[in-house]
């Protein structure tokens, strides 16, 4: 399985988080078992809502799965 863990956006008005959640969520996968974690380096876009997925975009990543999100 191949997951692509999108930096997470931040909430207008809202002040970032003293932790990363997106890098949580990627430890959390990478000790969960055989799955692959696409590198920041290679996401070809970052974004936080669904809206804004562009999904032909992501297929040529090879990714199973993208999480995206807000703090």
């Amino acid at each position: 399985i191949s997951i692509a863990v999108v930096p997470f956006g931040l909430a207008a008005g809202s002040a970032p988080p003293p932790y990363d959640v997106a890098e949580i969520i990627r430890g959390d996968l990478e000790s969960a078992g055989p799955i692959e974690i696409l590198p920041i380096a290679e996401l070809p876009a970052r974004p936080s809502r669904l809206s804004q997925v562009e999904f032909e975009t992501w297929r040529s990543t090879g990714a199973d799965y993208l999480v995206v999100g807000l703090v």
